[in-house]
């Protein structure tokens, strides 16, 4: 979330000069200042722990704002993964909303708003022993090389062979190659070249029954209505967990065909 937000506001610097400010901040009041616009969300009631990324930079019309989480929509000439749109997932996904205020040549602030829990959440450390040992080829693909290596030593771990394609149309040759030897398919949403959606498409075709995973950092309702009767065999929401891959994987080659 963090590398987006400032990857964006760096840009909007373009060559000149400017300021990228990150603060956070304890607040009991959402900003409903004039101009600011909430995505996300419903929040609960506050306080909430705001982090907020303020640039100096080229600012947006209102237009532009309304349109920034959109998925696939950039302002440059080429985009960089999912971007805003997997931010705004990934938020919505710890029930938090985000605001923004920009004005065209004054710069822009995103500030995110995450509950605020009572208490400390420990979390139990994951044992990877309780994941059943599986075997047969995992077929990876996405664009980003930290998720692609992640999953190969996850999967690894448990006992698969793992081959991994950095697009959608890479992926289906890999599939095209490796006929019946793949058990499933790890597959992203968004990839250049050919997205998640076209390469769903064409591994439905070659093989009807080809169990499919969709990797995204979108949550499955924002998804779901573009994938109805597809044949999903499961999702898996990003930033993801290891036991999050392990169950996916189990409760899709648990049924002999994949669900639609």
């Amino acid at each position: 979330v963090l590398m987006n937000l400032i990857t964006n506001a760096s840009d909007s610097l373009g060559d000149g000069d400017g300021e990228i400010l990150l603060r956070t901040q304890l607040v009991s009041t959402v900003d409903a200042r004039p101009g600011a616009m909430l995505f996300g969300g419903p929040l609960g009631a506050g306080p909430w722990v705001m982090l907020e990324v303020v640039d100096t930079g080229s600012g947006m019309d209102v237009e532009t704002v309304q349109r920034i989480f959109d998925p696939f929509f950039t302002t440059k000439f080429t985009g960089r993964g999912l971007g805003l749109a997997a931010t705004l997932g990934i938020v919505r996904g710890h029930e938090g909303a985000i605001v923004v205020r920009s004005v065209p040549g004054q710069g822009t602030s995103i500030a995110l708003y995450f509950p605020v829990t009572s208490g400390v959440r420990r979390e139990t450390p994951i044992n990877t022993s309780v994941a059943t040992p599986g075997s047969g080829t995992i077929l990876v693909v996405d664009d980003d090389d930290g998720v692609r290596a992640v999953a190969r030593s996850l999967l690894q771990r448990q006992g698969y062979t793992v081959v991994l394609a950095t697009n959608g149309r890479e992926g289906v040759e890999r599939f095209v190659a490796l006929g019946s030897e793949v058990r499933a398919v790890l597959l992203d949403l968004t990839m250049p070249v050919m997205g998640g959606e076209e390469a769903l498409r064409q591994l439905r075709a070659l093989s009807p029954d080809v169990r499919v995973v969709l990797m995204s950092g979108y949550s499955d309702t924002d998804v779901e209505h573009s994938f109805v009767g597809a044949g999903l065999s499961g999702f898996l929401q990003k930033p993801f967990r290891a036991d999050d891959v392990y169950r996916a994987l189990e409760l899709a080659l648990a049924d002999p065909v994949a669900q639609p």
